[in-house]
């Protein structure tokens, strides 16, 4: 995950890290690294740190937390398409689930926008059909039109 720009780190069972009491002494490092390959799935599944935050309880289910910088919405929607693709291709029966504050914003404002230009589309619509009908020439129903127009533009900026 951290070749894709605007990710700080990522977080999985594989990178965490801990202490491990061992006949050596106190193991400091990535957890798994300091635990024999056999003892994984009881070590893990026992660990209160792990369990159920990065790998669910009947270890079918494994968490990738990745943490991402401060960055605009359409970075954060560049990130968001560029995560999913590169899980879907490492990790194709992977389901990919974006949460978190950033995320969110990021979900949002691409929806904000569309109701906006989908607002103002048929507000127009519905303008010109009205101006139309209550007037029977087309120079009125352009000029009030254009009027309208910039009456909403100007709105909107201050928006």
């Amino acid at each position: 995950m951290r070749q894709i720009a605007g990710v700080k780190k990522s977080l999985s069972i594989a990178t965490v890290e801990g202490a491990v009491n061992s006949k050596d002494g106190l193991s400091v490092g990535p957890l798994l690294e300091s635990i024999p390959s056999q003892k994984w799935l009881d070590q893990v599944l026992t660990n209160a740190l792990l369990t159920p935050a990065l790998i669910s309880k009947d270890a079918k289910t494994a968490s990738i937390i990745v943490y991402i910088k401060d960055s605009a919405s359409a970075d954060l929607q560049e990130m968001k398409t560029s995560i999913e693709s590169l899980s879907q291709k490492n990790l194709p029966f992977a389901k990919v689930e974006i949460g978190g504050t950033p995320a969110v914003q990021s979900d949002i404002s691409v929806l904000l926008q569309s109701e906006i230009r989908n607002f103002v589309g048929l507000g127009f619509l519905a303008c010109l059909i009205v101006l139309t009908v209550v007037f029977a020439n087309i120079t009125p129903v352009l000029i009030s039109f254009v009027i309208t127009v910039i009456a909403n533009l100007m709105i909107l900026a201050a928006m």
